[in-house]
Protein backbone atom coordinates (compact mmCIF):
# COMPACT_ATOMS: atom_id res chain seq x y z
CA UNK A 1 0.00 0.00 0.00
CA UNK A 2 1.17 3.35 -1.27
CA UNK A 3 2.07 6.10 1.60
CA UNK A 4 2.11 3.25 4.42
CA UNK A 5 5.32 3.37 6.34
CA UNK A 6 5.95 -0.49 8.26
CA UNK A 7 8.20 1.07 11.09
CA UNK A 8 9.40 -2.32 11.73
CA UNK A 9 11.02 -3.95 9.19
CA UNK A 10 13.80 -6.55 10.50
CA UNK A 11 14.82 -10.32 10.05
CA UNK A 12 12.08 -11.54 12.07
CA UNK A 13 9.37 -9.67 10.32
CA UNK A 14 10.50 -10.91 6.93
CA UNK A 15 9.14 -14.50 6.24
CA UNK A 16 10.22 -17.02 3.10
CA UNK A 17 6.90 -18.93 2.62
CA UNK A 18 7.62 -22.46 0.95
CA UNK A 19 7.26 -21.30 -2.74
CA UNK A 20 10.17 -19.05 -1.84
CA UNK A 21 8.27 -15.52 -1.77
CA UNK A 22 9.00 -13.41 0.87
CA UNK A 23 6.94 -11.59 2.76
CA UNK A 24 6.57 -8.55 4.88
CA UNK A 25 4.47 -9.39 8.02
CA UNK A 26 3.64 -7.36 11.01
CA UNK A 27 1.63 -4.28 10.46
CA UNK A 28 1.03 -3.52 13.70
CA UNK A 29 3.52 -0.19 13.87
CA UNK A 30 2.45 0.58 10.30
CA UNK A 31 1.42 3.90 9.73
CA UNK A 32 0.18 6.39 7.17
CA UNK A 33 2.77 8.67 6.17
CA UNK A 34 0.60 11.56 6.31
CA UNK A 35 -0.48 10.68 9.99
CA UNK A 36 0.93 13.09 12.82
CA UNK A 37 0.25 10.78 15.84
CA UNK A 38 3.02 8.51 15.45
CA UNK A 39 4.24 6.75 18.51
CA UNK A 40 8.42 5.95 19.18
CA UNK A 41 8.79 2.01 18.30
CA UNK A 42 11.70 0.82 17.74
CA UNK A 43 13.61 -2.54 17.18
CA UNK A 44 17.28 -1.83 18.45
CA UNK A 45 19.32 -1.93 15.69
CA UNK A 46 17.42 -1.58 12.97
CA UNK A 47 15.28 1.82 13.81
CA UNK A 48 16.62 5.26 12.61
CA UNK A 49 17.21 8.06 14.83
CA UNK A 50 13.87 9.58 13.87
CA UNK A 51 11.68 6.77 15.15
CA UNK A 52 13.06 7.25 18.57
CA UNK A 53 11.17 10.92 18.66
CA UNK A 54 7.60 11.01 18.29
CA UNK A 55 7.48 14.22 16.65
CA UNK A 56 10.09 12.61 13.90
CA UNK A 57 9.97 12.64 9.96
CA UNK A 58 8.77 9.13 9.44
CA UNK A 59 8.30 7.97 5.84
CA UNK A 60 10.04 5.56 2.94
CA UNK A 61 13.21 6.58 3.91
CA UNK A 62 12.63 5.06 7.58
CA UNK A 63 12.04 1.64 6.00
CA UNK A 64 15.12 2.10 3.47
CA UNK A 65 17.35 2.37 6.66
CA UNK A 66 15.24 -0.94 8.29
CA UNK A 67 16.14 -2.99 5.17
CA UNK A 68 19.98 -1.71 4.67
CA UNK A 69 20.02 -2.94 8.38
CA UNK A 70 18.52 -6.29 7.55
CA UNK A 71 21.03 -6.62 4.54
CA UNK A 72 23.93 -5.52 6.74
CA UNK A 73 22.75 -8.67 9.51
CA UNK A 74 22.64 -10.21 6.38
CA UNK A 75 25.99 -9.65 5.18
CA UNK A 76 27.97 -9.26 8.52
CA UNK A 77 25.90 -11.77 10.70
CA UNK A 78 25.96 -8.65 13.27
CA UNK A 79 22.95 -5.91 14.17
CA UNK A 80 24.50 -2.34 13.30
CA UNK A 81 24.48 -0.27 16.36
CA UNK A 82 21.71 1.40 18.09
CA UNK A 83 21.37 4.42 15.74
CA UNK A 84 21.11 6.93 18.31
CA UNK A 85 24.59 5.86 19.78
CA UNK A 86 26.13 6.47 16.43
CA UNK A 87 24.71 9.73 16.88
CA UNK A 88 27.58 10.09 19.07
CA UNK A 89 30.21 7.90 18.27
CA UNK A 90 29.70 6.61 14.93
CA UNK A 91 30.80 3.29 14.74
CA UNK A 92 29.46 1.42 11.70
CA UNK A 93 31.85 -0.43 10.34
CA UNK A 94 31.03 -1.76 6.46
CA UNK A 95 32.76 -4.67 5.36
CA UNK A 96 35.86 -3.92 2.91
CA UNK A 97 35.55 -4.99 -0.51
CA UNK A 98 31.62 -5.42 0.07
CA UNK A 99 30.42 -4.72 -3.73
CA UNK A 100 27.56 -2.25 -2.55
CA UNK A 101 29.41 -1.02 0.32
CA UNK A 102 28.57 3.03 -0.63
CA UNK A 103 24.57 2.31 -1.27
CA UNK A 104 24.46 0.33 1.90
CA UNK A 105 26.40 2.79 3.66
CA UNK A 106 23.81 5.85 2.39
CA UNK A 107 21.03 3.59 3.25
CA UNK A 108 22.15 3.16 6.84
CA UNK A 109 22.62 7.29 7.20
CA UNK A 110 21.51 9.01 10.21
CA UNK A 111 20.27 11.85 8.71
CA UNK A 112 17.26 10.97 6.76
CA UNK A 113 17.94 13.52 4.21
CA UNK A 114 21.31 11.66 3.57
CA UNK A 115 19.61 8.06 3.08
CA UNK A 116 17.94 7.13 -0.10
CA UNK A 117 14.55 8.04 -0.21
CA UNK A 118 12.43 5.46 -1.59
CA UNK A 119 12.94 1.42 -1.68
CA UNK A 120 13.06 2.31 -5.76
CA UNK A 121 15.81 4.61 -5.52
CA UNK A 122 17.88 1.91 -3.49
CA UNK A 123 16.59 -0.55 -6.23
CA UNK A 124 17.90 1.14 -8.77
CA UNK A 125 20.92 2.05 -6.85
CA UNK A 126 22.28 -1.58 -6.57
CA UNK A 127 21.09 -2.19 -9.99
CA UNK A 128 18.35 -4.58 -9.58
CA UNK A 129 14.87 -4.11 -10.66
CA UNK A 130 13.33 -6.43 -7.60
CA UNK A 131 14.98 -7.21 -4.44
CA UNK A 132 12.85 -9.90 -4.24
CA UNK A 133 14.48 -11.42 -7.59
CA UNK A 134 17.47 -11.22 -5.85
CA UNK A 135 16.15 -12.72 -3.07
CA UNK A 136 13.60 -14.81 -4.08
CA UNK A 137 14.79 -18.31 -2.72
CA UNK A 138 16.56 -16.96 0.37
CA UNK A 139 15.98 -20.63 2.11
CA UNK A 140 18.93 -22.30 4.12
CA UNK A 141 20.80 -24.00 0.96
CA UNK A 142 20.11 -21.19 -1.69
CA UNK A 143 20.54 -17.97 0.50
CA UNK A 144 24.30 -17.72 -0.47
CA UNK A 145 23.04 -18.27 -4.30
CA UNK A 146 21.30 -15.87 -4.36
CA UNK A 147 23.57 -13.46 -2.43
CA UNK A 148 26.23 -14.09 -5.44
CA UNK A 149 23.48 -12.93 -7.33
CA UNK A 150 23.22 -10.10 -6.03
CA UNK A 151 27.13 -9.97 -5.82
CA UNK A 152 27.19 -9.77 -2.10
CA UNK A 153 28.55 -13.07 1.01
CA UNK A 154 25.92 -13.68 3.32
CA UNK A 155 27.21 -14.46 6.59
CA UNK A 156 27.00 -18.52 7.24
CA UNK A 157 23.79 -19.41 9.87
CA UNK A 158 21.59 -16.94 8.63
CA UNK A 159 17.94 -17.42 8.29
CA UNK A 160 14.95 -15.29 7.82
CA UNK A 161 11.90 -17.14 9.38
CA UNK A 162 10.32 -19.39 7.48
CA UNK A 163 6.77 -19.78 7.00
CA UNK A 164 5.40 -23.34 6.66
CA UNK A 165 1.89 -24.01 4.50
CA UNK A 166 0.11 -21.72 3.20
CA UNK A 167 -0.87 -18.39 4.45
CA UNK A 168 -4.76 -18.01 4.83
CA UNK A 169 -5.04 -14.32 4.38
CA UNK A 170 -8.22 -14.07 5.93
CA UNK A 171 -6.94 -15.32 8.93
CA UNK A 172 -4.05 -13.21 9.29
CA UNK A 173 -5.21 -9.59 8.40
CA UNK A 174 -1.81 -7.38 9.09
CA UNK A 175 0.12 -10.29 6.60
CA UNK A 176 0.83 -8.45 3.35
CA UNK A 177 2.89 -8.99 0.44
CA UNK A 178 5.53 -6.41 -0.59
CA UNK A 179 7.80 -6.23 -3.15
CA UNK A 180 11.16 -4.40 -2.71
Amino acid sequence: QENLVHRDVKPSNIMVCDDGIMKLIDFGSARSEDNNTKTVCSTEGYAPPEQYDQHGDQGPWTDVYALCATLYRMITGKIPPLSLLRCLNDELEIPEGLKHSEELEKGLALKAQDRWQTVEELQAALGISNLTENIKYATKKSLKKAAEVAGEKIVEGFEFDRVQGDIDKSDISWERETEW
